[in-house]
């Protein structure tokens, strides 16, 4: 008996009829089917008669191939074409995948220098929890795939693959995996050659992640180019290998290990960025009435990478300006300490009084015991216009320690705060 799972008809020619099977099993198929693709065709205006049958003579074959990624090598298809009217047909298919082969061994070899990596021995350990289930072919390109990333990382730059192969005993529903993986030699970073003109060499390599003589990991060089393009000195990022003999291209974050001393020699060319940005804006609120705010952005001062960033706030209710001064340290993306100047003039709500605040303030902001850490020491001096000028000072320490924990920096599920 027949359960319609899909049905589709196209210019009104043929339709399809497959019984309820698993959905995954099913999806597979239908991009498997060229019957599938006919009834995208979009180069056609009709389908003939011919198209349909040639399409229904390939699509046991299909189906027999769509279900072996699963396990299933031994499925029992009938497949029926039926002419309904004069231009019309009906397709049935009736699928049973039957008993599915089961992964009965691993051989993985890992022949080369890392060879007796733990890393390795980790990754085959969580593999053999699917032996004597049904072998999915996705699961072994995932093996591989983990295999390769992870020779990469540990710095084995030309690892490559002897044997890959999934062998399937038919008669005995059984599987095996044979995976033979030559790291090769380890490879470690050489020189990097930075290119640019406006900073000092000593302060640019702090923005690398990676120190020469380091195991050498693709990984490094991506979160090289993030920190550059993230720095505010930069406005272009390209990070190049190094060509050596039989290889005279240099791709963008691709190296080019030289196997002659088993480094990879990198080079970085940095464009900068404009050097001043401004930015203005302007809005009207009930409170404020008419606003204006001006900033002007240094983004580097001198060669050591110092920045200062200066605003201006003005309205009827509120004034003020505010100019910071940083000076960057360790990890100069999140580490500096910081000079601050705010002088601040309002208007008190609803009355003809006036206040006016000069706060100047010294902080530092790094990395401290697996969180961030501010300290902070602000002096400030507020004057009020009441019926009688009076004024206070105050001399303020301050610090902050805050941790965070998350699954995902930028897309963060779970994490702690």
């Amino acid at each position: 008996m027949l359960i319609s799972a899909t049905s589709f008809s196209l210019a009104d020619t043929f339709k399809i009829e497959m019984n309820k099977i698993d959905k995954q099993l099913r999806e597979n198929i239908n991009l498997s089917l060229s019957l599938y693709d006919l009834k995208h065709n979009n180069n056609k205006a009709k389908v003939t008669k011919t198209d349909i049958q040639s399409a229904f003579e390939l699509a046991v074959p299909e189906i027999k191939t769509a279900l072996q990624p699963f396990g299933f090598y031994h499925p029992k298809i009938n497949a029926k074409l039926t002419q309904t009217s004069a231009n019309a047909w009906l397709i049935e298919f009736h699928i049973e995948p039957h008993k599915p082969t089961l992964l009965k061994s691993i051989n993985v070899k890992i022949v080369g220098e890392g060879k007796e990596n733990i890393a390795f021995k980790q990754i085959l350990s969580g593999y053999e929890s699917n032996l004597n289930k049904p072998i999915h072919h996705q699961d072994y390109h995932q093996l591989k795939q983990t295999l390769t990333d992870t020779a990469m990382e540990l710095g084995f730059a030309i690892a490559k693959f002897n044997t890959t192969e999934i062998r399937v005993y038919q008669d005995d529903f059984a599987a095996t995996v044979n995976i033979t993986l030559d790291t090769g030699p380890k490879f470690y970073f050489g020189q990097t050659n930075i290119q640019q003109k406006i900073l000092e060499p000593s302060f640019v390599e702090k923005l690398l992640p990676y120190k020469q003589g380091d195991a050498f990991d693709p990984n490094a060089l991506i979160q090289s180019q993030i920190n550059f393009s993230q720095a505010p000195y930069f406005n272009r990022v390209e990070i190049l290998a190094e060509p050596t003999a039989g290889n005279t291209q240099a791709n963008n974050l691709i190296a080019a290990p030289n196997q002659r001393n088993n480094t990879v020699d990198i080079e970085t060319i940095l464009t900068a960025s404009k050097p001043r940005k401004y930015t203005f804006g302007a809005g009207y609120g009930t409170d404020t009435g008419p606003r204006i705010n001006m900033g002007l952005e240094f983004r580097r001062l001198n060669r050591k990478g110092h920045t200062a960033d200066q605003n201006i706030l003005w309205s009827n209710a509120k004034k003020s300006f505010t100019n910071q001064y940083k000076i960057p340290f360790n990890n100069v993306l999140t580490d500096h300490w910081a000079t601050t100047l705010q002088l601040e003039e309002a208007q008190i709500a609803d009355s003809n009084e006036e206040s006016q605040r000069i706060s100047i303030g010294i902080s530092r902001q790094d990395d401290w015991l697996l969180g961030r850490r501010h300290l902070y020491l602000n002096f400030e001096r507020i004057k009020f216009t009441f019926d009688k000028d009076e004024s206070s000072e105050f001399l303020i320490p301050g610090f902050e320690w805050r941790y965070k924990k998350s699954d995902d920096s930028i897309f963060t599920k779970n994490g702690l705060l």
